[in-house]
């Protein structure tokens, strides 16, 4: 009897470990959705659809690293991080219903 319930508890903990991390109760930060989003429908994108997308990461990275730059002077101009924040709020609004919309269309 111990030995069966040994091989469970070292079973279920296998199994358990093996589990991947996406199970964790950490959000997701919108560009990991993004990226989450691609790869599930990376076999549905058009070229313009996957054009689209690079270049939708290459700006929001390129906001993310003026919002960095930014907060870590001296004296950050917070009105300006509030602004780059919009933008990139923006441009994923933009995004997202510009996918919707290729995706309906392909559909």
């Amino acid at each position: 009897m111990k030995k069966i319930i040994l091989l469970i508890g070292i079973i279920s903990t296998t199994i358990f470990a093996a589990t991947p991390e996406k199970t964790t109760s950490q959000p997701m930060s919108s560009e990991m959705m993004s990226k989450e989003m691609v790869h599930h429908h990376v076999g549905k994108m058009t070229p313009e659809m996957m054009q689209e997308e690079e270049q939708y990461q290459k700006e929001i990275h390129s906001k993310k690293l003026a919002i960095q730059k930014e907060a870590g002077r001296d004296k950050p101009d917070w009105n300006k991080i509030h602004q780059l924040h919009q933008e990139v709020g923006q441009k994923y609004a933009d995004h997202s219903t510009k996918m919707m919309q290729m995706q309906m269309m392909q559909n």
